[in-house]
């Protein structure tokens, strides 16, 4: 298929989800109203509802934990999926399959072209997602109001904001800047699906009752320090790891159960120089 023609399904398929929760919107405004208290519970659960999902992950057994987490998970997986991700995701490697036959996801476009996507892609993706957060504010968060208009202000300018990050990164590539961070960010984009698992592993221990049970003690801001940490850990190990083997544990397994040939893992000593 031509690029042109993978950018208008790109379009089209992005564009689904957004019809999705304009519709669902609209659906809660016709409800009966007592259906629709039923249905705004959900959204705006009770003191007590929080306070027992919040001692569940600090104190429940790991079975509990487990339970609750296929409820939410299943809902997940059937609900967005064909609501949101299949759209979206199809979409999104689309425009990425456009951009490497285009050169641009390999680096082969001039310092100008990515600083150019930089600044735009970012400024533009900033303008329209803060606007989206301020007039959800003026809405107080309202549901059909986040349905019908709120979320589609940060599903829309997070195309750009992703293109942005994207000239970013390839920029300080190019100018060969912060060396040492993007041969982290190598290292962990080489150990994707072990890093990708590990870090609900990780997670799970810090914040779930069978490890450290700090669920709902940290604020937002708070939280980013240990996001934080999380990543600096990850692109250490990741990096030290690469030293002396080719790839991650569950990629080499995966490799194995795909090709039913063990790949090499360990770097000889040649390989490691």
């Amino acid at each position: 298929m031509k690029d042109e023609w993978k950018l208008v399904l790109f379009l089209f398929l992005y564009l689904v989800p957004m019809f999705f929760f304009y519709a669902i919107g609209s659906m809660f405004e016709t409800m009966p109203e007592k259906m629709l208290e039923e249905s705004m519970a959900e959204f705006s659960p009770s003191a007590e509802i929080l306070s027992a999902e919040i001692d569940l992950y600090q104190i429940g057994s790991w079975l509990d934990i487990f339970v609750k987490r296929v409820q939410l998970n299943m809902n997940y997986q059937v609900g967005s999926f064909f609501m949101l991700s299949i759209w979206r995701t199809t979409g999104m490697m689309l425009l990425g399959m456009v951009l490497l036959n285009q050169g641009i996801l390999s680096a082969k476009k001039s310092k100008i072209f990515y600083a150019i996507m930089a600044v735009l892609g970012i400024g533009v993706g900033v303008l329209i997602s803060n606007y989206g957060v301020q007039e959800m504010s003026q809405n107080r968060w309202e549901v059909v109001h986040y349905f019908k208009y709120g979320y589609q202000y940060n599903y829309f300018s997070s195309i750009f904001t992703t293109l942005g990050y994207i000239g970013l990164i390839i920029l300080v590539y190019q100018l060969n800047l912060l060396k040492f961070l993007t041969k982290a960010f190598e290292a962990v984009g080489r150990l994707a699906f072990t890093n990708y698992l590990c870090q609900s592993v990780i997670c799970s221990i810090i914040f779930y009752s069978y490890g450290f049970g700090l669920f709902g003690e940290f604020n937002r801001f708070e939280l980013l320090f240990w996001m934080l940490g999380i990543w600096i850990f990850q692109m250490t190990s990741s990096y030290i790891w690469l030293k002396y083997y080719r790839m991650g544990p569950l990629e080499w397994l995966w490799r194995y159960l795909t090709y039913k040939e063990k790949p090499q893992l360990v770097l000889n000593v040649k390989s490691r120089n």
